[in-house]
This record gives C-alpha cells, structure tokens and sequence, in this order.
C-alpha cells in the first residue's frame, strides 16, 4: 500500500504531464503558423549574407569594378551613358538632401 502523500504527488504528476503535452501541442500549432514569415526571414538573411560578401570582394578587388563598367560601355555606350546620367543625377539629389537634412538638426 502506498502512503497518501505518494499517491496525492503522482496524481499531480501526471495531471502535470498532460498540461505540458497540451501545452506542447499549442506552442507546435501556433510555430506551425510562423513557419512561412520565418522562411521569408531567413531567406533575407541569407541575401544579405551573400551581398556584404560579395560587396567585400568587390572593395577588395575595385579592377574588376572597372573591367566589367569598360566592357559595358564598349557593348552598350548609349544605354549605358543613359544609365551613368541617371546615377549622378540621384548622387546629387542625394547629397542635396543630406545637406538639407543636416541643416535641419537630422
């Protein structure tokens, strides 16, 4: 015969054992629903991974910057002096607004 304290604890153990199973069971069905935004996240991550790495190569070696701009230009001169025209303009219309921001206390 078991004393009545026993009995009393494993009673509320198992009753504990199925609150934690139940509980489980939310915690997997809620994650099951933030498995698509995770997946999307990590993805993100993981183009951010690759481009700060590829940025870095390119820092490190600024020549093939130059090689792949030249035979752009030598492929493609009008396109590209359209394209060469829009980014300085966007450089300008950048900096202006930078300087407009810091001389408004931003």
């Amino acid at each position: 015969m078991m004393p009545q304290s026993l009995s009393r604890v494993l009673l509320e153990r198992e009753g504990l054992r199925g609150r934690i199973a139940a509980q489980r069971g939310d915690v997997r069905r809620y994650a099951s629903g933030l498995a698509g935004p995770a997946a999307v996240v990590d993805g993100a991550r993981a183009s951010v991974r690759f481009l700060r790495a590829h940025l870095r190569f390119l820092r490190a070696h600024p020549h093939v910057v130059v090689a792949g701009l030249g035979m752009a230009f030598v492929l493609r001169a009008r396109t590209m002096l359209r394209l060469v025209t829009r980014a300085l303009g966007i450089w300008r219309l950048a900096r202006r607004a930078r300087l407009l921001l810091r001389s408004l206390g931003y």
